[in-house]
């Protein structure tokens, strides 16, 4: 592995220390290395000049991923210390770190999220619009209301429409629908043959309270020509809490058919009983609608 020395040898010292290692583990580190693959492709598309650099990163994630199927052969050990999961996130924050150098300088096309560098057809500025009769009930709390005598005259609550106007992700700026289970339909912009999706949430450093336990969890994606029946499934997904605010997600089969319709329905959240936060989902993919 062609890393600069200074990582090699933290790296050589966190692969002495992976001895034993959890399935929930693994799959949160597989998540890391995920991470580090989108921000591979969001340097190529912006950075041919760290080309050499690339492809020393992709040989250590070629690496790490063989190790991780290794491990997968192994009996589960113990679980990954605090400590050693702090210092391996390190290491890949340091990489991709190196990977956003150009010149002697920052880049900063190389760290916006893969999903701000293609169309979102699920926009409602570009003509996307929610179908509310098939969108879930939405929360709301008299801790942000207007009351005269103690009686509620107006509360303060977004509708499903905040999910679509990209907004800029701020505490409270999302839609809430009640409970752990809900869907939000969207009328899309234009016909797409879908590629990916994408949803956005607040980071855990942004929230009062530390945690986003009421961001979406597993969820599914389906599409429709029309109101009516159920659609086509088109994926399930799980938004991890512990990974990026914004997380793109690829369509595990590539469609030829074109959809004007999309629903997300979630399925859970990461621990809130009363209700959870959409803050924005995207639709990418194909139009020929010029």
């Amino acid at each position: 592995m062609n890393l600069r020395p200074i990582y090699e040898k933290e790296y050589q010292e966190l692969q002495e220390r992976i001895a034993g290692i959890e399935k929930a583990t693994r799959l949160h580190l597989e998540r890391k290395i995920a991470d580090l693959a989108m921000q591979i492709l969001g340097v190529r598309t912006v950075a041919t000049s760290l080309s050499h650099r690339i492809r020393s990163v992709e040989d250590q994630n070629l690496k790490l991923t063989k190790e991780w199927k290794h491990l997968e052969q192994r009996p589960d050990g113990n679980s990954l210390t605090p400590e050693l999961q702090r210092d391996i996130e390190g290491l890949f924050r340091k990489l991709v770190e190196e990977l956003a150098v150009l010149n002697g300088g920052g880049c900063s096309e190389c760290r916006r999220p893969i999903a701000d560098k293609m169309a979102d057809f699920a926009l409602e500025s570009q003509g996307a619009s929610v179908i509310s009769s098939r969108c879930s009930q939405t929360y709301t709390s008299t801790s942000g209301c207007l009351t005269l005598f103690g009686i509620p005259l107006w509360s303060l609550f977004t509708s499903p429409r905040t999910a679509i106007q990209g907004s800029p992700i701020l505490a409270g700026t999302c839609w809430c629908f009640v409970g752990a289970e809900g869907t939000l339909a969207v009328s899309l912009s234009h016909p797409v043959k879908i590629t990916h999706v994408t949803v956005d949430h607040l980071p855990s450093y942004n929230s009062p309270s530390g945690d986003i336990k009421s961001a979406p969890k597993d969820f599914e994606v389906h599409g429709m020509k029309t109101q009516a029946g159920e659609g086509t499934f088109l994926g399930k997904f799980l938004y991890d809490k512990f990974g990026e605010p914004t997380q793109t997600f690829s369509l595990p089969t590539p469609t030829d058919q074109s959809y004007d319709i999309v629903e997300l329905r979630v399925f859970s959240n990461w621990g809130q009983k009363e209700y959870t936060c959409l803050y924005r989902f995207r639709v990418h993919g194909q139009t020929d609608v010029s």
